[in-house]
């Protein structure tokens, strides 16, 4: 039988999520497909009810509507809630349409293949994302969370000061916190810069971890971290990892992560031998 699942967002031209599920349904012999939905803002509360009263079967939500979707379904999960922030909808046992967030899961999955253990992690940025990664850490992990200072700093605060030790930070006070962490994850949403300079990425230790969340081996954060002689990752290993646990949403099993990666439409960071 086959069925229907997606992505909305927008815009959304360039995403890898219908190579990668579409992969998992060959590998296992389903006759499934993945679709892109890009639904305008302007019409985007008509296009998202046309799209949940068709025969689709389930969803994946990106940038900008992780929260947009929330009241158009019946229940969120915890973690969803607590992050406000949604990126799968699925069909509950009862035929409730259930919202959920495998950002956080999957990142975090990411870190535990790390081949060297991460105890703290300096995350910059306090959106969607950044929020599911906050609200489902490891037990005994600690993070710093730092954001740019708008009219938005105290609301993000206040919802995620709650699962800090540190309250959250103001993006002018990063070079404190940089030598200290095991690993800097960009989460913000600048991509025509690095938000942090080759100096600033200089006073990390030798051994920490940069990523970005962002695709793209040739990010300019990735750029500074290479001049500087640190090993980095983008956002891909990430997308892999939530897109196995969305997968699971839907179909009652984690793929395995090779199924996922057509070789011929995935970069080759994506290649790489994480165990996730």
């Amino acid at each position: 039988m086959h069925k229907r699942f997606g992505l909305v967002g927008y815009p959304i031209i360039h995403s890898q999520s219908p190579a990668l599920h579409e992969a998992a349904f060959q590998a296992y012999g389903q006759p499934h497909t993945y679709e892109l939905f890009a639904l305008t803002p302007t019409h985007f509360t008509r296009d998202f009810l046309k799209l949940l009263n068709s025969d689709i079967q389930g969803l994946n939500v990106t940038t900008p509507y992780k929260q947009r979707v929330q009241p158009y379904l019946d229940q969120v999960t915890p973690l969803a809630a607590v992050a406000g922030s949604v990126n799968t909808i699925y069909y509950g046992t009862h035929g409730q349409l259930v919202g959920d967030s495998t950002d956080g899961p999957g990142f975090w999955r990411v870190v535990r293949a790390l081949p060297r253990f991460i105890r703290r992690v300096l995350i910059l940025g306090a959106g969607a994302t950044a929020r599911s990664i906050i609200a489902s850490q490891p037990i005994g992990m600690e993070l710093i969370v730092v954001n740019r200072t708008s009219e938005r700093f105290d609301a993000y605060a206040l919802q995620v000061d709650r699962f800090l030790t540190t309250p959250l930070q103001s993006l002018q006070q990063v070079e404190k916190f940089l030598p200290t962490v095991d690993l800097v994850v960009d989460a913000s949403t600048m991509d025509q810069a690095s938000i942090l300079t080759s100096e600033q990425v200089a006073l990390t230790r030798p051994d920490t971890y940069i990523m970005d969340l962002k695709y793209g081996r040739d990010t300019p954060l990735l750029d500074v971290a290479a001049s500087v002689g640190r090993v980095s990752l983008d956002g891909q290993t990430m997308l892999i990892a939530q897109a196995q646990l969305s997968h699971a949403r839907w179909m009652g099993y984690v793929p395995e992560r090779n199924s996922m990666i057509r070789f011929d439409q995935v970069g080759d960071e994506a290649k790489n031998d994480f165990s996730i």
